[in-house]
Protein backbone atom coordinates (compact mmCIF):
# COMPACT_ATOMS: atom_id res chain seq x y z
CA UNK A 1 0.00 0.00 0.00
CA UNK A 2 1.46 3.51 -0.70
CA UNK A 3 1.11 5.80 1.70
CA UNK A 4 1.59 10.07 1.60
CA UNK A 5 2.98 10.82 4.87
CA UNK A 6 1.93 14.19 5.36
CA UNK A 7 -2.06 13.29 4.72
CA UNK A 8 -2.27 12.56 8.38
CA UNK A 9 -1.47 16.07 9.36
CA UNK A 10 -4.72 17.83 7.13
CA UNK A 11 -7.29 14.89 8.92
CA UNK A 12 -9.35 15.59 11.38
CA UNK A 13 -10.04 14.09 14.78
CA UNK A 14 -13.25 15.56 16.74
CA UNK A 15 -16.47 14.50 16.07
CA UNK A 16 -18.17 17.56 17.87
CA UNK A 17 -20.81 19.11 15.30
CA UNK A 18 -20.85 22.70 14.76
CA UNK A 19 -22.81 25.49 12.44
CA UNK A 20 -21.48 27.23 9.61
CA UNK A 21 -22.25 29.53 7.43
CA UNK A 22 -22.24 29.50 3.73
CA UNK A 23 -19.03 31.68 3.16
CA UNK A 24 -17.73 29.35 5.76
CA UNK A 25 -18.70 26.14 3.47
CA UNK A 26 -17.26 27.70 0.15
CA UNK A 27 -14.02 29.12 1.84
CA UNK A 28 -13.89 25.52 3.61
CA UNK A 29 -14.57 23.65 -0.06
CA UNK A 30 -11.46 26.01 -1.52
CA UNK A 31 -9.45 24.50 0.56
CA UNK A 32 -10.14 20.80 0.49
CA UNK A 33 -9.58 21.71 -3.32
CA UNK A 34 -6.08 23.13 -2.56
CA UNK A 35 -4.85 20.81 -0.34
CA UNK A 36 -6.07 18.10 -2.95
CA UNK A 37 -4.08 19.78 -5.72
CA UNK A 38 -0.91 19.29 -3.40
CA UNK A 39 -1.62 16.18 -2.74
CA UNK A 40 -1.80 15.36 -6.80
CA UNK A 41 1.55 17.07 -6.68
CA UNK A 42 0.18 20.15 -8.99
CA UNK A 43 1.89 22.41 -7.12
CA UNK A 44 5.19 20.79 -7.77
CA UNK A 45 5.63 20.61 -11.21
CA UNK A 46 3.04 17.32 -11.38
CA UNK A 47 5.67 15.36 -10.30
CA UNK A 48 4.27 14.11 -7.33
CA UNK A 49 4.38 13.61 -3.14
CA UNK A 50 6.82 11.78 -1.79
CA UNK A 51 5.29 8.40 -1.65
CA UNK A 52 7.29 5.12 0.29
CA UNK A 53 5.49 1.17 1.11
CA UNK A 54 4.23 1.51 4.26
CA UNK A 55 3.40 -1.61 6.33
CA UNK A 56 0.62 0.50 7.71
CA UNK A 57 -3.06 -0.64 8.21
CA UNK A 58 -4.63 2.76 7.76
CA UNK A 59 -4.20 4.89 5.20
CA UNK A 60 -2.64 8.39 6.99
CA UNK A 61 -0.68 6.54 9.87
CA UNK A 62 2.51 7.83 10.55
CA UNK A 63 4.96 4.53 9.24
CA UNK A 64 7.17 3.01 11.45
CA UNK A 65 8.70 0.03 8.77
CA UNK A 66 8.54 -0.75 5.22
CA UNK A 67 9.54 -3.33 2.95
CA UNK A 68 12.02 -2.73 -0.04
CA UNK A 69 11.52 -4.38 -3.33
CA UNK A 70 14.30 -6.80 -2.49
CA UNK A 71 12.72 -7.67 0.41
CA UNK A 72 14.44 -5.88 2.98
CA UNK A 73 12.80 -4.80 5.91
CA UNK A 74 13.60 -1.33 7.19
CA UNK A 75 13.02 0.53 10.52
CA UNK A 76 12.54 4.04 11.59
CA UNK A 77 15.27 5.42 13.93
CA UNK A 78 14.28 7.23 16.95
CA UNK A 79 15.81 10.56 15.44
CA UNK A 80 13.77 13.63 15.75
CA UNK A 81 12.96 15.99 12.70
CA UNK A 82 14.53 13.17 10.41
CA UNK A 83 12.50 10.19 8.14
CA UNK A 84 15.54 8.01 8.61
CA UNK A 85 14.31 4.11 8.13
CA UNK A 86 17.73 1.19 8.61
CA UNK A 87 17.71 -1.78 7.80
CA UNK A 88 17.19 -5.08 9.98
CA UNK A 89 19.47 -6.93 7.99
CA UNK A 90 23.14 -6.42 6.31
CA UNK A 91 22.85 -6.76 2.57
CA UNK A 92 23.01 -9.99 1.16
CA UNK A 93 24.83 -12.04 -1.41
CA UNK A 94 21.30 -12.46 -3.11
CA UNK A 95 20.72 -8.78 -3.09
CA UNK A 96 24.10 -8.07 -4.18
CA UNK A 97 24.12 -10.30 -6.81
CA UNK A 98 21.17 -8.66 -8.30
CA UNK A 99 22.76 -5.63 -8.83
CA UNK A 100 25.66 -7.06 -9.95
CA UNK A 101 23.65 -9.23 -12.99
CA UNK A 102 21.62 -6.31 -13.52
CA UNK A 103 24.83 -3.96 -13.57
CA UNK A 104 27.24 -6.30 -15.47
CA UNK A 105 29.77 -6.19 -12.96
CA UNK A 106 31.73 -9.13 -12.23
CA UNK A 107 32.02 -10.25 -7.98
CA UNK A 108 35.51 -9.68 -6.23
CA UNK A 109 35.71 -13.10 -4.93
CA UNK A 110 35.05 -16.27 -6.53
CA UNK A 111 34.52 -18.04 -3.01
CA UNK A 112 31.10 -20.01 -2.64
CA UNK A 113 28.41 -16.83 -2.05
CA UNK A 114 25.72 -18.30 -0.06
CA UNK A 115 22.44 -16.08 -1.01
CA UNK A 116 21.24 -15.17 2.53
CA UNK A 117 25.24 -14.36 3.73
CA UNK A 118 25.74 -10.89 4.01
CA UNK A 119 28.17 -9.74 0.78
CA UNK A 120 31.46 -9.59 1.73
CA UNK A 121 34.70 -7.92 -0.53
CA UNK A 122 32.49 -4.87 -0.67
CA UNK A 123 33.98 -1.56 -1.23
CA UNK A 124 32.62 1.85 -0.11
CA UNK A 125 32.58 2.58 -3.28
CA UNK A 126 30.81 -0.49 -4.37
CA UNK A 127 28.15 -0.21 -1.57
CA UNK A 128 27.73 3.29 -2.67
CA UNK A 129 27.08 2.20 -6.15
CA UNK A 130 24.60 -0.59 -4.79
CA UNK A 131 22.60 1.92 -2.78
CA UNK A 132 22.34 4.60 -6.11
CA UNK A 133 21.80 1.59 -7.92
CA UNK A 134 18.36 0.79 -6.19
CA UNK A 135 17.19 4.42 -5.42
CA UNK A 136 17.42 4.64 -8.93
CA UNK A 137 15.62 1.30 -10.05
CA UNK A 138 13.20 2.47 -7.21
CA UNK A 139 12.22 5.47 -8.05
CA UNK A 140 11.62 4.41 -11.84
CA UNK A 141 9.06 1.96 -11.07
CA UNK A 142 7.34 4.55 -8.71
CA UNK A 143 7.92 2.43 -5.56
CA UNK A 144 9.41 5.57 -3.90
CA UNK A 145 9.36 9.18 -4.48
CA UNK A 146 11.38 11.40 -7.02
CA UNK A 147 13.75 12.81 -3.77
CA UNK A 148 13.50 9.24 -1.58
CA UNK A 149 16.81 7.40 -1.43
CA UNK A 150 19.24 4.40 -0.19
CA UNK A 151 22.15 5.56 1.14
CA UNK A 152 25.12 4.07 3.78
CA UNK A 153 24.24 5.53 7.52
CA UNK A 154 25.92 8.27 9.15
CA UNK A 155 28.54 7.29 12.01
CA UNK A 156 25.93 8.93 14.27
CA UNK A 157 22.93 7.36 12.48
CA UNK A 158 24.61 3.87 13.24
CA UNK A 159 25.39 4.66 17.13
CA UNK A 160 21.83 5.83 17.77
CA UNK A 161 20.91 2.34 15.93
CA UNK A 162 22.68 0.52 18.09
CA UNK A 163 21.77 2.02 21.03
CA UNK A 164 23.45 2.65 24.87
CA UNK A 165 25.30 -0.60 24.95
CA UNK A 166 29.12 -1.14 25.64
CA UNK A 167 29.23 -4.70 23.50
CA UNK A 168 26.61 -5.62 20.71
CA UNK A 169 25.45 -7.99 23.72
CA UNK A 170 24.92 -5.95 26.64
CA UNK A 171 27.38 -3.97 28.96
CA UNK A 172 29.58 -6.40 30.14
CA UNK A 173 32.36 -8.89 28.85
CA UNK A 174 30.69 -12.05 29.33
CA UNK A 175 31.85 -15.15 31.20
CA UNK A 176 34.35 -18.05 29.50
CA UNK A 177 30.96 -20.56 28.90
CA UNK A 178 29.32 -17.62 26.79
CA UNK A 179 31.65 -16.71 24.38
CA UNK A 180 30.74 -18.74 21.74
CA UNK A 181 27.21 -17.55 21.71
CA UNK A 182 28.55 -14.19 20.90
CA UNK A 183 28.49 -11.66 18.06
CA UNK A 184 32.26 -11.84 16.60
CA UNK A 185 33.34 -15.29 18.07
CA UNK A 186 34.50 -17.77 15.13
CA UNK A 187 33.80 -21.16 16.72
CA UNK A 188 35.88 -24.33 15.32
CA UNK A 189 32.63 -26.03 14.11
CA UNK A 190 32.20 -23.43 11.28
CA UNK A 191 35.52 -24.52 9.60
CA UNK A 192 35.75 -22.51 6.51
CA UNK A 193 32.44 -20.42 6.97
CA UNK A 194 33.54 -16.65 8.45
CA UNK A 195 29.47 -15.61 8.44
CA UNK A 196 26.64 -16.57 9.36
CA UNK A 197 23.08 -16.36 7.64
CA UNK A 198 21.76 -12.88 8.34
CA UNK A 199 18.93 -12.26 11.13
CA UNK A 200 20.38 -15.33 13.12
CA UNK A 201 21.14 -12.93 16.08
CA UNK A 202 19.00 -11.84 17.92
CA UNK A 203 17.47 -8.23 17.77
CA UNK A 204 18.54 -5.40 19.37
CA UNK A 205 15.78 -3.10 21.03
CA UNK A 206 15.03 -1.53 17.37
CA UNK A 207 14.72 -4.69 16.06
CA UNK A 208 18.25 -5.22 14.03
CA UNK A 209 20.38 -7.95 13.72
CA UNK A 210 23.68 -8.44 13.72
CA UNK A 211 24.53 -5.64 14.80
CA UNK A 212 28.40 -7.14 16.16
CA UNK A 213 29.58 -10.05 14.24
CA UNK A 214 29.17 -11.44 10.61
CA UNK A 215 30.60 -8.13 8.14
CA UNK A 216 32.11 -4.73 9.14
CA UNK A 217 29.12 -2.47 7.99
CA UNK A 218 30.43 0.92 6.03
CA UNK A 219 29.51 4.47 7.10
CA UNK A 220 28.88 7.79 4.52
CA UNK A 221 31.50 9.15 6.83
CA UNK A 222 35.11 10.46 6.06
CA UNK A 223 37.65 8.99 9.47
CA UNK A 224 38.57 11.90 11.89
CA UNK A 225 40.30 10.34 14.54
CA UNK A 226 38.32 12.04 17.90
CA UNK A 227 35.40 9.35 16.28
CA UNK A 228 37.38 6.99 18.29
CA UNK A 229 37.89 6.95 21.88
CA UNK A 230 40.81 7.85 23.61
CA UNK A 231 41.52 4.06 25.07
CA UNK A 232 40.86 2.48 21.09
CA UNK A 233 43.27 5.21 19.75
CA UNK A 234 45.97 5.08 21.90
CA UNK A 235 45.83 1.20 21.87
CA UNK A 236 45.54 0.73 17.79
CA UNK A 237 48.13 3.11 16.51
CA UNK A 238 47.16 3.40 12.99
CA UNK A 239 43.47 4.71 14.72
CA UNK A 240 45.57 7.81 15.50
CA UNK A 241 45.32 9.20 12.61
CA UNK A 242 43.30 10.70 10.18
CA UNK A 243 45.52 11.82 7.22
CA UNK A 244 43.75 15.03 7.22
CA UNK A 245 40.01 13.84 7.51
CA UNK A 246 39.55 12.62 3.54
CA UNK A 247 41.33 9.26 3.42
CA UNK A 248 39.65 6.92 5.11
CA UNK A 249 36.06 6.01 5.25
CA UNK A 250 34.28 4.83 8.35
CA UNK A 251 33.34 1.13 9.07
CA UNK A 252 31.10 -0.27 12.39
CA UNK A 253 30.17 -3.26 13.91
CA UNK A 254 33.37 -5.09 14.38
CA UNK A 255 32.92 -8.06 11.85
CA UNK A 256 33.81 -12.17 12.06
CA UNK A 257 37.99 -11.82 12.76
CA UNK A 258 37.59 -9.03 15.63
CA UNK A 259 37.43 -10.73 18.84
CA UNK A 260 39.04 -8.84 21.60
CA UNK A 261 37.54 -6.01 24.20
CA UNK A 262 38.32 -3.13 22.23
CA UNK A 263 37.55 -3.91 19.11
CA UNK A 264 34.11 -5.42 19.81
CA UNK A 265 33.30 -2.44 21.63
CA UNK A 266 30.49 -0.67 20.11
CA UNK A 267 32.12 3.01 19.50
CA UNK A 268 35.03 1.19 17.99
CA UNK A 269 35.74 2.48 14.54
CA UNK A 270 37.43 0.58 12.16
CA UNK A 271 39.08 2.26 9.08
CA UNK A 272 39.74 1.66 5.48
CA UNK A 273 40.14 3.50 2.08
CA UNK A 274 37.26 3.77 -0.22
CA UNK A 275 38.46 1.41 -2.72
CA UNK A 276 39.04 -1.73 -0.40
CA UNK A 277 37.57 -4.57 -0.79
CA UNK A 278 38.08 -7.95 1.51
CA UNK A 279 36.07 -10.11 3.16
CA UNK A 280 35.96 -8.31 6.99
CA UNK A 281 33.96 -5.26 4.57
CA UNK A 282 30.10 -5.62 3.93
CA UNK A 283 27.43 -2.95 4.47
CA UNK A 284 23.58 -2.29 5.63
CA UNK A 285 21.46 0.59 4.18
CA UNK A 286 18.93 3.21 5.16
CA UNK A 287 16.21 4.47 3.43
CA UNK A 288 15.75 8.43 3.60
CA UNK A 289 12.51 10.21 3.07
CA UNK A 290 12.69 13.42 0.84
CA UNK A 291 16.34 13.49 0.54
CA UNK A 292 17.07 14.51 3.82
CA UNK A 293 19.20 17.68 4.98
CA UNK A 294 22.64 16.76 4.35
CA UNK A 295 24.91 16.54 1.36
CA UNK A 296 26.57 13.30 0.43
CA UNK A 297 30.01 12.87 -0.40
CA UNK A 298 31.31 12.59 -3.80
CA UNK A 299 32.56 9.52 -4.80
CA UNK A 300 33.86 8.37 -8.16
CA UNK A 301 31.93 6.69 -11.27
CA UNK A 302 29.79 4.14 -10.13
CA UNK A 303 30.26 1.83 -12.88
CA UNK A 304 33.90 1.52 -12.33
CA UNK A 305 34.81 1.69 -8.59
CA UNK A 306 38.88 0.81 -9.97
CA UNK A 307 40.45 2.92 -12.70
CA UNK A 308 39.77 0.91 -15.90
CA UNK A 309 43.50 0.36 -16.38
CA UNK A 310 43.55 -1.94 -13.80
CA UNK A 311 40.46 -4.07 -15.12
CA UNK A 312 42.58 -4.00 -18.27
CA UNK A 313 46.12 -5.62 -17.27
CA UNK A 314 45.97 -9.58 -16.96
CA UNK A 315 49.39 -9.44 -14.53
CA UNK A 316 47.16 -7.06 -12.23
CA UNK A 317 44.36 -9.30 -12.20
CA UNK A 318 46.17 -12.26 -10.85
CA UNK A 319 47.79 -10.40 -8.30
CA UNK A 320 44.70 -9.41 -6.88
CA UNK A 321 43.02 -12.79 -6.94
CA UNK A 322 46.39 -13.82 -5.37
CA UNK A 323 46.30 -11.06 -2.34
CA UNK A 324 41.86 -12.07 -2.00
CA UNK A 325 42.94 -15.83 -1.85
CA UNK A 326 46.76 -15.93 0.62
CA UNK A 327 45.85 -12.73 2.69
CA UNK A 328 41.77 -12.12 3.53
CA UNK A 329 42.44 -13.92 7.15
CA UNK A 330 44.85 -11.24 7.95
CA UNK A 331 43.48 -8.47 5.69
CA UNK A 332 42.21 -6.87 8.84
CA UNK A 333 45.86 -5.88 9.70
CA UNK A 334 46.95 -4.74 6.55
CA UNK A 335 46.26 -1.59 4.26
CA UNK A 336 48.51 -1.70 1.28
CA UNK A 337 46.61 1.98 0.14
CA UNK A 338 48.74 3.42 3.01
CA UNK A 339 51.88 1.25 3.99
CA UNK A 340 55.21 2.31 3.47
CA UNK A 341 57.53 0.56 1.26
CA UNK A 342 59.59 -0.73 4.33
CA UNK A 343 55.56 -1.57 6.24
CA UNK A 344 55.20 -3.73 3.39
CA UNK A 345 58.51 -5.74 3.77
CA UNK A 346 57.47 -6.11 7.37
CA UNK A 347 54.35 -7.36 6.47
CA UNK A 348 55.32 -9.48 3.85
CA UNK A 349 57.67 -11.16 6.41
CA UNK A 350 55.35 -11.71 9.10
CA UNK A 351 52.64 -12.87 6.11
CA UNK A 352 54.92 -15.19 4.82
CA UNK A 353 55.23 -17.47 8.28
CA UNK A 354 52.29 -16.72 8.87
CA UNK A 355 50.01 -17.63 5.67
CA UNK A 356 52.66 -19.97 4.37
CA UNK A 357 53.14 -17.40 1.32
CA UNK A 358 56.01 -17.93 -0.71
CA UNK A 359 58.49 -15.92 -2.31
CA UNK A 360 56.89 -16.43 -5.71
CA UNK A 361 53.87 -15.87 -4.71
CA UNK A 362 54.36 -12.53 -2.77
CA UNK A 363 56.17 -11.35 -6.00
CA UNK A 364 53.30 -12.01 -7.99
CA UNK A 365 51.24 -9.79 -5.75
CA UNK A 366 53.72 -6.93 -5.56
CA UNK A 367 51.79 -5.43 -8.72
CA UNK A 368 48.23 -5.63 -7.21
CA UNK A 369 49.77 -3.87 -3.88
CA UNK A 370 51.90 -1.01 -5.65
CA UNK A 371 49.05 -0.40 -7.91
CA UNK A 372 46.33 0.59 -5.07
CA UNK A 373 49.44 2.66 -3.14
CA UNK A 374 49.30 4.28 -6.54
CA UNK A 375 52.47 3.90 -7.20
Amino acid sequence: MQVRLFKSRFMGHGRRLVKVSPFSIIIYALLIALFSGCEKGESSGGKGAEVVVSDSESPGEVMNSFTSSLGLKFVRLPIEDMDVFMCTVETRNRDFDQFLKETGRQPMSHTARKPDHPAGFVSWNDATAFCNWLTKKERQSGKIGAKDRYRLPWDEEWSEAIGDVRYPWGKSWPKYSEVSSLPGFKPEEMGTELTTRVGTTPANALGLHDMGGNVAEWCMDWYRKDLNPSEIRLEYERLGSDQGGRKFKVLRGMSWVFFDPLNLLTDYRYINVPHARGGLYGFRMVFEIRGGKRELPIFPDPSESWPPRYNAAAGLRTARSLFQRECLECHHYFDPASYTDAKWDDWFGKMRGRAKISQAVGGQMRPFIEFIRGK
